[in-house]
C-alpha cells in the first residue's frame, strides 16, 4: 500500500523564494556578467578534510530539481501542465521520482524551477510533498524565473541555475546536485555524492550505456579506464568526439553533482557567453573539460538492486507510452512495488476500483477510483476513470 505523504504536525513548506529586493539583475539576461551575489567561502578543501561516512547529506547538499521546459514534444499531454507533472503510472507524477530518490537518499533540501504552466505541479508539491520540516532544514523551495523578457524567462537549464546563484548561495551548500524532474528511475543519489567526494571530482555525472540510436538528444562522453570523463558532445556533435560508427555508447543521464563553487564559477561564465545554449549538456560539461576541472563518469546502478539501472526520459509521447507499457510486464525492470526503495507520491481521497458486471481487466494497472463495465487488456487506468459495458481498452 502506498503511503500518504503529509504529516500533520507539519506546516506546508512549499513555498517560493525571490530575490531579495535590491538584487534584481537585469544585466545578466543581455548576456553581461550579474552582480557578485552572496560571497560563499572556498569549501573545497575543508569538505576533503571530511570522511564521507562524517557528512550529513541533508546538510551539505542543495539538490536543484529543474522543470522549465515547455513540453512542446509531448504535445496535448502538456497542454495545461509542465512535464514534470505529467502523471505516471496512473498514480505518480512524473517529479515524483527524482522526488523520492532525494528523500531516500537522504537530501532534505530540494529546490524545484518551474516556469511553463506550473500550477498542476506546485498543487502537487503542495498536496503531496509538504510534510519537510523547516526547523531541522529540510525544505522544498519553489524557484519560480528571476525576470522575464520576451517571454523568454529561463534561456536554458544552465541560465535556470544561475538565475537562482544567490538561492544556491544563501544555503551555501558543499554540493549541488542537478536533476531533470521528467526522468524516471531509482537511482542512491549518496552513492553517487559518496564518489564524488572519494575521488575529490570536481563534477561528477551518472551514465548508461546504451545503442547511440537510442541516445537522443543526450550527451554522449567518453571515459579512462578510471571513469574520468575524457570527451563529452550531445548527440549531434558525437561524430566529433569519435562515436560516429560506434553501436553503442556511454549517454548522460543528466544527473549532475557539482562542487559549488565550480558550479557557480561554470554558471557565471556561461551567462557572460553571447553565443551560449545556456544548457548543462550542450555548454556546462564541455566547459568544464575545457577548463580542467575533474569530471568523473559513474555508470548507473538500480538503487534497490543494484543491477544495470532502468531510467526513461518521458519527454516524447512514444517515450511516455513506452514506460508505461513497459510497468505491465510480469517482472517490470521499474517495480513500483519493491519496499526497498519506495516511490512516493500523495494517496487520492477516492474509493477502490470497482469491477462490475462483465467488467475485466488483464494485465493491466487500474487505480482507485475506476468503475470498469467493459474490458481492460494491457493498459494502465489513471484515477477515476470509467469503462462502459461493450467497451474494449488495449494497449
Amino acid at each position: 500500500m502506498r503511503r500518504h505523504m503529509e504529516r500533520q504536525d507539519s506546516p506546508p513548506l512549499v513555498r517560493p523564494l525571490h530575490a531579495p529586493a535590491g538584487k534584481s539583475d537585469a544585466n545578466a539576461v543581455r548576456g553581461t556578467p550579474a552582480a557578485t551575489p552572496v560571497a560563499l567561502p572556498r569549501i573545497d578543501n575543508l569538505r576533503r578534510r571530511v570522511p564521507c561516512s562524517e557528512t550529513r547529506l541533508e546538510e551539505d547538499v542543495l539538490a536543484a530539481i529543474l522543470t522549465s521546459g515547455d513540453g512542446t514534444p509531448l504535445e496535448a499531454l502538456t497542454h495545461w501542465r509542465c512535464m514534470a507533472a505529467l502523471p505516471f503510472a496512473g498514480l505518480y507524477r512524473s517529479i515524483d521520482f527524482a522526488l523520492s530518490n532525494c528523500t531516500n537518499s537522504g537530501i532534505r533540501r530540494v529546490g524545484v524551477a518551474t516556469q511553463y504552466k506550473a500550477h498542476s505541479l506546485i498543487q502537487h508539491l503542495r498536496d503531496g510533498w509538504s510534510r519537510l520540516w523547516p526547523g531541522s532544514g529540510e525544505s522544498i523551495e519553489l524557484w519560480p524565473a528571476q525576470r522575464c523578457r520576451n517571454h523568454d524567462c529561463y534561456r536554458g537549464t544552465a541560465d535556470t541555475a544561475y538565475q537562482n546563484i544567490h538561492v544556491i548561495s544563501e544555503h551555501a551548500p558543499t554540493e549541488v546536485l542537478v536533476l531533470a524532474g521528467n526522468h524516471l528511475c531509482r537511482m542512491n543519489y549518496a552513492r553517487l555524492i559518496e564518489e564524488h567526494r572519494r575521488r575529490n571530482a570536481d563534477v561528477t555525472l551518472a551514465y548508461m550505456e546504451l545503442p547511440l540510436a537510442d541516445a537522443g538528444q543526450s550527451g554522449v562522453l567518453s571515459t579512462d579506464t578510471d571513469h574520468w570523463v575524457r570527451t563529452f558532445a550531445e548527440k549531434p556533435l558525437a561524430a566529433a568526439n569519435g562515436h560516429g560508427t560506434a553501436e553503442r555508447a556511454l549517454v548522460s543521464l543528466g544527473v549532475y553533482v557539482f562542487d559549488t563553487n565550480s558550479l557557480i564559477d561554470l554558471l557565471r561564465q556561461d551567462a557572460s557567453d553571447p553565443g551560449s545554449w545556456h544548457d548543462f549538456g550542450h555548454d556546462i560539461l564541455p566547459a568544464a573539460l575545457a577548463a580542467g576541472l575533474r569530471v568523473l563518469g559513474l555508470p548507473f546502478r538500480d538503487a534497490a538492486t543494484d543491477d544495470a539501472g532502468y531510467c526513461r526520459d518521458v519527454g516524447t509521447v512514444d517515450g511516455y507510452w513506452l514506460a508505461n507499457m513497459e510497468l505491465l510486464a510480469e517482472r517490470p525492470r521499474l517495480d513500483l512495488h519493491d519496499p526497498a526503495w519506495p516511490i512516493w507520491t500523495p494517496l487520492s481521497q477516492l474509493p477502490p476500483a470497482r469491477f462490475s458486471g462483465r467488467g475485466v481487466a488483464r494485465e493491466s494497472i487500474v487505480c482507485a477510483g475506476c468503475e470498469i463495465f467493459g474490458d481492460v487488456r494491457h493498459s494502465v487506468l489513471s484515477v477515476g476513470c470509467e469503462v462502459g459495458a461493450h467497451t474494449v481498452i488495449e494497449d
